[in-house]
């Protein structure tokens, strides 16, 4: 009662496909319709840390192609400095970017930020280099320096994460409780902040800030890809948080992902529909019981939504 069949495609030609169905069936329980959630992403990840060079094992992008291989298309830059990385990848038209400790992004500052506006999803994890750099391409002001366990502005122990926000992609996430955070860099206190953080530590600072710019997002992660400053790329719930951070590549914001104080007040706009599926799964117009859905609908079909 059961088969398994394996389709190699392209992602270019994968993520084209709207239907799939098996030849000769003559039922609706033959077809598949395919929407954004079954594509798969390409993401281009450029580190700017030394120890992708040197260990390659103990780097971020070890640990990022990991998380990222089982729901995306990984693209690495080994070999080029970080703004030559940048600019291949934006000439490549990829959804998202990962710049890990890129510290200075000026000579590509123009084109990233246009790439951004134009709908790209920017995410940028912190380290020596971001910490020292006065950078603008983050979502929020950053403090320079960073802070560290048994520095100036140290804590006691570890820090936990605690919360996630309820307008972040994460609010449907359960909080880990071993996820310890031992450096991070911090963000300048301001009004915008709280309605741009995603998720926080256990003193109230951010871990994770993301604000909308244009059509796109830029979200930064405070500590860095790699386990020297938390223990996060150890853990499940990295693989859980890029996962939600790749399914907002390539699609349009919506008011379940809001970044920006005031955004949720937007419309979101409704979609008829067009065509159904019928008991044959022939495509045929829909009758007048179906309602139109809002564009970030994520529930699954009924009688008021039916597959289409």
């Amino acid at each position: 009662t059961e088969t398994e069949a394996s389709i190699k495609l392209p992602v270019e030609i994968r993520n084209d496909v709207a239907r799939l169905e098996i030849v000769g069936e003559r039922s609706a329980g033959a077809v598949q319709l395919l929407d954004k959630r079954w594509r798969r992403r390409t993401v281009g990840v450029v580190s700017g840390g030394d120890a992708d060079r040197a260990q390659p094992l103990l780097g971020a992008n070890y640990y990022l192609s990991r998380a990222l291989n089982p729901f995306a298309d990984v693209r690495l830059a080994e070999g080029v400095a970080p703004a030559e990385a940048i600019k291949r990848f934006l000439d490549q038209h990829l959804p998202m970017l990962i710049l890990a400790d890129v510290g200075n992004v000026a000579e590509q500052l123009q084109p990233l930020t246009k790439w951004v506006e134009d709908g790209g999803v920017l995410v940028r994890f912190a380290g020596p280099h971001l910490a020292a750099n006065d950078d603008t391409l983050v979502p929020v002001k950053l403090r320079r320096g960073g802070r560290i366990l048994g520095g100036t502005l140290s804590w006691d122990k570890p820090q936990p994460l605690t919360a996630f926000s309820r307008d972040s992609p994460f609010s449907a996430m359960a909080v880990p409780n071993d996820v310890t955070v031992t450096r991070q860099v911090l963000a300048e206190p301001d009004a915008q902040l709280p309605s741009r953080t995603w998720a926080t530590l256990g003193d109230g600072t951010p871990l994770v800030t993301a604000a909308r710019r244009g059509k796109g997002l830029i979200v930064l992660f405070h500590v860095t890809a790699d386990p020297r400053w938390s223990n996060l790329p150890l853990s499940g719930a990295f693989v859980d948080m890029l996962r939600h951070i790749v399914s907002l590549a390539g699609a349009t914001p919506s008011s379940d992902v809001q970044a920006d104080a005031g955004a949720s007040s937007r419309a979101v706009p409704a979609v008829p529909p067009t065509r159904v599926p019928d008991g044959f799964g022939a495509f045929s117009p829909p009758p007048p019981s179906p309602k139109p859905i809002p564009s970030n609908y994520t529930g699954r079909p009924n009688s008021e939504h039916p597959p289409g």
